[in-house]
């Protein structure tokens, strides 16, 4: 099983986050790079499972929020710290470059509001999104701890309903933020995973989950090809099955494995990725690869051009990162202690 523990790490998460910041760079690719407005069944299909994973496989490391009693001055400089950095630094770095590109207002007030008040914070939201739901999160678990002296159970049926507030709340003046309320159950789910130890609960039951994981394609193919609109909840429960089906099987892979390999150490610096990625796409403008005519090409030449620039960003990415973990001031930047 890919679950070695090295150094406080879990090798199978860090192969979450590897495929899942893969996956986002092919979307990325498939938005920004050849400017295709349409999704295909694959990139569509992507949004079944990938960020749902970061967002589960988050859940797993942070279990300690709902189990143990930690101090605000740990858990903040522990967790919040690397979370905020790398959202007001780069964020704000790429939103000033996009103003300059677009020959909008350089002013920096200016700037940052349109930043905060843009639906996906530039790219950035997931960064946001995940420090207000281990912020609150936390926050809900130390009132039940503190006050109530109540049980893990209590700890999580609060924890959502408190991010789901926030999220509806905040949502009106950060519209990002109304990714909250959709994404913490995947959070909460990674902590009982954990916990509840969900993975001996789903292997035992495989050939159920199997079933279900069919039943859910199925219909996200029938709704996908007679092109009906997706309703949120059913989304929802769509979103949960190839999740966790993804999850478990990454969690049962064999380690030895090249690709699980190659996933593990890109999730090592998935963050760093995720964040520095968006300034490569910087320098990719509309109609730059025109002769490629990706929009007429089949499926699987779509598919493999996606997946070539996509490494190609990955890697370029990784040299970038490298280069800024090697500068102390650049590393306090990236969210890093000293």
């Amino acid at each position: 099983m890919c679950k070695i523990e090295t150094a406080n790490r879990f090798e199978f998460i860090d192969c979450c986050k590897g495929l899942g910041v893969f996956l986002v760079l092919i979307l990325h690719v498939h938005n920004l790079v050849f400017y295709c407005g349409e999704r295909n069944l694959v990139t569509h299909g992507m949004h079944l499972f990938f960020m749902p994973l970061f967002f589960l496989a988050s859940g797993y490391v942070c279990y300690k929020i709902f189990t143990e009693k930690i101090s605000f001055k740990r858990f903040f400089s522990l967790k919040m710290y690397a979370l905020l950095f790398p959202f007001v630094f780069f964020g704000g770095a790429h939103s000033f470059l996009l103003a300059i590109d677009k020959q909008a207002s350089l002013n920096v007030l200016t700037i940052f509001l349109n930043f905060m008040r843009d639906n996906v914070n530039e790219g950035y939201w997931f960064i946001l999104v995940l420090f207000v739901i281990r912020y609150v999160s936390y926050i809900g678990s130390f009132v039940v701890e503190k006050w109530l002296r109540g049980s893990f159970k209590i700890k999580i049926v609060l924890s959502l309903m408190l991010n789901f507030c926030v999220g509806m709340v905040l949502s009106h003046y950060v519209p990002s933020l109304g990714k909250v309320v959709f994404y913490v159950p995947f959070f909460i789910l990674g902590s009982l995973f954990r916990v509840k130890h969900l993975h001996e609960y789903i292997i035992k039951r495989e050939f159920f989950c199997g079933f279900l994981l069919i039943v859910s394609l199925t219909i996200y193919g029938f709704l996908y090809v007679q092109e009906l609109k997706f309703k949120p909840l059913l989304w929802f429960v769509m979103q949960i099955i190839p999740t966790v089906y993804v999850f478990n099987m990454i969690y049962m892979a064999n380690p030895s494995n090249k690709i699980k390999k190659f996933f593990c150490s890109v999730g090592t610096k998935s963050l760093d990725i995720y964040v520095l990625h968006f300034f490569v796409l910087l320098g990719f403008k509309p109609g730059m690869l025109f002769f490629l005519h990706y929009d007429i090409l089949p499926l699987f030449a779509q598919c493999t051009l996606l997946v070539i620039f996509a490494l190609i960003i990955l890697l370029f990415t990784m040299v970038i990162s490298k280069m800024f973990n090697s500068n102390t001031l650049l590393r306090v930047c990236m969210g890093k202690f000293v």
